[in-house]
């Protein structure tokens, strides 16, 4: 089974919400709940690697004057940079890390209703679809799900409205 991704539509408000209820996010994760929102920024390529960026970034003993680099700013910007073919999506993405845990990924409960929409990617099995579809309609009963197809020729995707069965 591949799935070509999975993309969820929110309600920004009620899906920030979630983070305005907890008590200590912002002394954990050091960053203001409207702070943890960013913008995606769409460009043609990321840029190359190069040598000197690598050398700089060992040169320097200092973690502090490391993430100041041009090789710590180039990984930086790769979670908020996506192909400028993705530019239509005007995506908003909801980030933020604890360096404090051992465990970096959290799992944090979103209200049923937050969730408006999901877009499934090109899958080669319909009970992939079957599947996330019933899934979404379990979890999110308000929220629509759509599935991309791909016209023959053509590069971009097309979504139809998915009917539960």
């Amino acid at each position: 089974m591949v799935i070509g991704g999975v993309a969820i539509e929110f309600d920004t408000r009620k899906a920030a919400s979630i983070l305005q209820h907890h008590p200590k996010f912002e002394q954990w994760y050091h960053v203001e709940t409207v702070q943890a929102w960013m913008q995606i920024r769409y460009a043609a390529d990321m840029g190359v690697i190069t040598p000197k960026m690598i050398f700089d970034f060992f040169r320097v003993e200092d973690r502090d004057a490391q993430l100041k680099t041009k090789l710590a700013e180039y990984y930086g910007r790769q979670p908020c940079t996506k192909s400028i073919v993705w530019r239509n999506e005007n995506e908003w993405r909801m980030l933020w890390q604890n360096d404090e845990t051992r465990l970096k990924i959290h799992r944090v409960p979103i209200p049923s209703d937050a969730i408006t929409a999901v877009y499934v990617g090109l899958v080669d099995s319909k009970n992939v679809e079957d599947d996330i579809a019933f899934e979404t309609q379990r979890k999110f009963p308000e929220a629509k799900v759509f599935r991309a197809y791909k016209k023959h020729g053509f590069s971009e995707l097309k979504f139809s409205l998915v009917g539960l069965r």
